[in-house]
């Protein structure tokens, strides 16, 4: 790393050299001009300027003992104190002046910085914070003496590090502050710390309360409410398009995700705004026909694939029932014990300021990996529309905060870069934690990974392995041009000043496994900090302590025992009816036989 060269505090010479000067006069007068003096028989002597001079002069002290032994004892010690102070101010005032002559022109200088960026510290990261609070409004307060500003809020984060480097412990500091402060979050728990610690405390409150939590998985989960949260058929597009995973054969996948939006659209023309995730995954397990007949009233996208060869048909049905693993955990996990369950609308919950319920946890399931990817990329789809919605309006004041830890385990978040561009003027805040660019650009691609981090305002890198991350942010960074002196012999062997400019980059890639992370410091996590100021930092963020408020996980009951699923006769003989529909449907139509003409009889 190429530091910041020490700057020479000029403004406090200059002042140190005016006020020892101007001490330097004070004593002066007041030493030999205000008081009196005296010989041993009581006349009064004056003190003039050559007395003083001579005592101050190492050659002259034969005449400073002549004049000391002509006063009395009382004037012969408050003379030499009047001489002590004034020499002393004036030898400050002299060292003052004379450091500022040889550093501003006589000191050779090891490192000049030409152009570009250096590695500064603390105190130059606070102040450069500073700078920018006092030219808007001060914001929340994340580490030490670092404080952002509230515009800076909504430049969104973006945490590096790899595993072990320290990024959890960055982001703890500042979820914590959002939380106290009151703003709306929803926090993406990957391992379950965040569930441990996260708490939620309406403004005015003066004990924190407990968040909500969604997660089938888990005992204490709300129901999330989907039914008020798709208003139009693209929502259940963009819904159906998440729950669905792509396959190799796009057909296949595009055409299931055609009929479950199908069977959303359904719900929403029949029972709008009350249906729940058990009647959507019954609407799924309908009879063709039945289907074919929604699709002529609601959706008629989906009758190409629903009218098509029954092995397609066959083979359309099957890919969805596969993929609706989401939608099974949702709808078993929900269902027993809905009544006494809460229920979350997220556009609700955005649009309503005065919620008590600032805190939403989304976590995700280690145990049941593939449908909990499917249900949160489907919610933050959901969230994105609702960011971009003309209903959820532009606002300065309020704040709605994303966490994502680990990032790039979400499966592909659809719109999201155009959530952080449009969401910056209506008050949302993204922070994002990734252990390396690669990340983004396989799970979305390199356009969109290099718009997402183009889109985000500050960048905090932890420890990062050496690799194309590293090298990324290297490049990035750029190279600093800088002249350095160092002193070497001639030829007739004589010491002289060698003026070298080079050109190298402020932090190399190893620097970031070498010099960044937990294991260099008992007290906390060095970092740099970069989209501040004019200059990268290396700072220290300290260990976070975070008092574990519940358990990480609570199973629920469908994940402890294996399930009944059909509860009743009616439900058994309902669902038996539909297996022999199809069974017949399937059994008794035949492949079309191909007709050959009899001139390719004849050839052949």
């Amino acid at each position: 790393m190429i530091y910041k060269p020490d700057a020479t505090p000029y403004r406090w010479l200059i002042i140190g050299t005016v006020t020892c000067a101007l001490f330097a006069g004070l004593a002066y007068w007041v030493f030999f001009m205000q008081l009196a003096y005296h010989t041993p028989d009581g006349a009064s002597v004056p003190i003039r300027w050559d007395y003083v001079k001579a005592c101050l002069n190492p050659f002259d002290q034969a005449y400073c003992r002549q004049i000391k032994t002509a006063l009395s004892q009382a004037s012969e010690r408050q003379f030499y104190q009047g001489t002590t102070t004034f020499a002393a101010f004036v030898a400050m005032a002299v060292g003052c002046l004379g450091y500022l002559i040889w550093d501003w022109g006589l000191r050779v200088r090891p490192l000049i910085v030409k152009a570009g960026l250096t590695v500064a510290g603390p105190k130059q990261l606070a102040r450069a914070s500073n700078k920018e609070i006092k030219r808007d409004t001060r914001g929340l307060h994340w580490f030490g003496d670092f404080t952002i500003s509230r515009s800076r809020e909504v430049n969104h984060f973006l945490i590096f590090g790899a595993i072990g480097g320290g990024k959890t412990q960055t982001i703890l500091p500042l979820l914590r502050s959002v939380m106290e402060r009151g703003d709306k979050v929803v926090v993406f728990d990957f391992k379950g710390d965040y569930t441990r610690m996260a708490f939620s405390r309406p403004k005015g409150a003066k004990e924190p309360q407990d968040p909500l939590l969604l997660a089938p998985h888990d005992d204490r989960s709300v129901i999330w409410d989907i039914a008020n949260d798709l208003i139009v058929e693209e929502d259940a597009i963009e819904v159906a398009n998440r729950i669905i995973p792509e396959t190799k054969d796009r057909f296949f996948s595009d055409s299931s995700r055609t009929v479950l939006a199908l069977c959303i659209i359904t719900l929403m023309k029949t029972k709008p705004q009350r249906w729940t995730w058990w009647e959507l995954m019954e609407t799924t397990q309908l009879p063709l026909e039945q289907l074919q007949t929604f699709a002529r009233q609601y959706h008629r996208d989906a009758m190409i694939y629903l009218n098509a060869d029954y092995r397609q048909v066959s083979a359309t049905i099957s890919t969805m029932a596969a993929g609706l693993g989401a939608v099974r955990m949702l709808a078993y996990g929900w269902r027993e014990g809905a009544e006494g369950r809460t229920k979350f609308s997220l556009r609700h919950w955005l649009l309503n300021e005065n919620t008590k319920d600032r805190t939403l946890v989304l976590q995700r399931s280690g145990r049941f990996q593939d449908q909990s990817e499917g249900w949160i990329s489907a919610f933050l789809t959901v969230m994105s529309s609702n960011v971009s919605d003309i209903s959820f309006g532009d606002s300065e004041e309020r704040r709605v905060w994303l966490f994502v830890d680990e990032f790039a385990q979400l499966p592909k978040v659809h719109r999201f870069e155009a959530m952080l561009e449009t969401g910056r003027s209506k008050g949302l805040a993204v922070v994002l934690g990734i252990q390396g660019v690669e990340q983004l650009v396989a799970k979305y691609s390199q356009q969109a990974a290099d718009q997402i981090e183009s889109l985000i305002g500050t960048k905090v890198i932890a420890k990062i392995n050496v690799g194309q991350t590293a090298r990324r942010l290297e490049e990035q960074f750029g190279n600093t041009i800088m002249i350095t002196h160092r002193r070497d012999t001639d030829g007739g062997g004589r010491l002289k000043w060698i003026r070298e400019e080079k050109r190298e980059p402020v932090v190399h890639r190893t620097d970031f496994q070498t010099e960044l992370g937990p294991l260099l410091h008992r007290k906390g996590v060095y970092v740099l900090v970069s989209g501040i100021g004019k200059h990268i930092y290396r700072v220290l963020v300290p260990y976070s302590k975070s008092t574990d408020m519940r358990a990480a996980e609570r199973p629920a009951t469908w994940t402890t025992q294996l399930r009944e699923i059909f509860h009743d006769a009616s439900e058994l003989a309902r669902q038996e009816d539909i297996t022999a529909q199809e069974e017949m449907r399937f059994g008794e139509r035949e492949p079309a036989r191909s007709v050959e003409s009899e001139d390719h009889i004849r050839r052949r």
